[in-house]
């Protein structure tokens, strides 16, 4: 009887330790492959579009960086979540951050490369406002910094406010890889946000 009850409660034990593993696997394989995605041609060709809508150089590359991870370069193919644009949004933030219109014009493929640029940059806008809500010693907006607090925003808010940081974000980078080290979502999330500002999965 003993054996019995042994064997039928290490089952569920091991399909779960075999669960954790393929899912640590599956994050280093996506790790792996960020930087040649964030930088595919289809992804940096958005920079002069970004530009022209307003963003510095340095933001056009970072945000460029973003569109290339997230989208591919392609603002209205759904993702598998149902989100669009370049940046990817859900129908439910676009309702926060962006206005009817310009969810239609997500869904629209007609929709200019300038029109999709502006918005891109305004969801970047919102998630930045957003995270400086749960950053203490705000790097200031017009900073690469400010760009790894955003994408950490967009990635998962929660992870953003538990984590409690201040100042600048290459240290607080360094902190989240050990403090999250028995998580493969929230590493995977922490070498997107860096390869989004730095364009590298480790930080300077």
């Amino acid at each position: 009887m003993g054996k019995k009850a042994s064997a039928s409660t290490s089952a569920p034990s091991e399909k779960k330790a075999e669960k954790k593993a393929t899912a640590a696997t599956d994050a280093l394989k996506r790790i792996a492959g960020l930087q040649a995605r964030a930088n595919q041609d289809a992804a940096t060709a958005w920079e002069p579009d970004l530009e022209a809508a307003g963003a510095s150089p340095t933001l056009a590359r970072a945000l460029a960086r973003w569109i290339g991870i997230q989208s591919s370069g392609n603002p209205s193919k759904p993702s598998t979540a149902g989100e669009l644009g370049l940046l990817q949004i859900l129908p439910a933030t676009a309702k926060e951050a962006l206005t009817p219109g310009e969810w239609l014009q997500l869904k629209d493929p007609t929709t200019s490369r300038a029109d999709q640029a502006k918005i891109a940059l305004k969801q970047f806008r919102w998630h930045q406002t957003k995270a400086q809500k749960w950053v203490k010693d705000w790097p200031g907006n017009d900073t690469l910094d400010s760009v790894w607090y955003a994408k950490l925003h967009h990635s998962r808010p929660k992870s953003l406010s538990d984590a409690k940081l201040s100042g600048p974000a290459p240290t607080n980078a360094r902190s989240l890889l050990t403090k999250w080290k028995a998580s493969p979502a929230d590493l995977l999330r922490l070498a997107e946000a860096n390869v989004v500002t730095w364009g590298s999965t480790e930080a300077p």
